[in-house]
């Protein structure tokens, strides 16, 4: 059975949202919720899985800093998936001749974890294809 984890976080407008990581095990569905939280703009309130995780148990966030909404294109055999990401910073920006892109990066470290997060939290072996920032 999964296992879900909610993030409620704030963002620096004071508007409040929630992110969901859903794991086949508790395992799996924190790794994906430290993976989410390291790249998303805002202030992380609490956390659930069943109950409330202790506040010295929320995982780092990426607090402050410009963000945008994004797609995450994977693909695994003929099967796709777009996954929408709220918050991400901008700061994960490809860099192409000193003008951010439009792309992510998708060689940024922070970034391949969220990817291996969501794909093993997903049942494994999906790829992230490509990453765009979206208004």
């Amino acid at each position: 059975m999964p296992v879900r984890e909610r993030l409620y976080f704030v963002e620096p407008n004071g508007r409040k949202f929630t992110k969901t990581a859903v794991g086949a095990d508790e395992a799996a569905a924190a790794a994906y919720a430290d993976a989410i939280a390291a790249i998303t703009v805002g202030t992380l309130q609490r956390a659930t899985l069943s109950s409330d995780v202790a506040n010295a148990d929320l995982p780092a966030v990426h607090a402050a800093g410009t963000y945008s909404d994004a797609t995450f294109h994977f693909r695994k055999g003929t099967e796709n998936a777009n996954v929408h990401f709220e918050q991400l910073a901008n700061a994960y920006a490809e860099v192409i001749d000193g003008t951010p892109s439009g792309n992510v990066d998708t060689g940024n470290a922070d970034i391949q974890d969220y990817a291996d997060a969501w794909s093993t939290a997903n049942g494994g072996g999906w790829s992230l294809v490509e990453a765009h920032y979206v208004k």
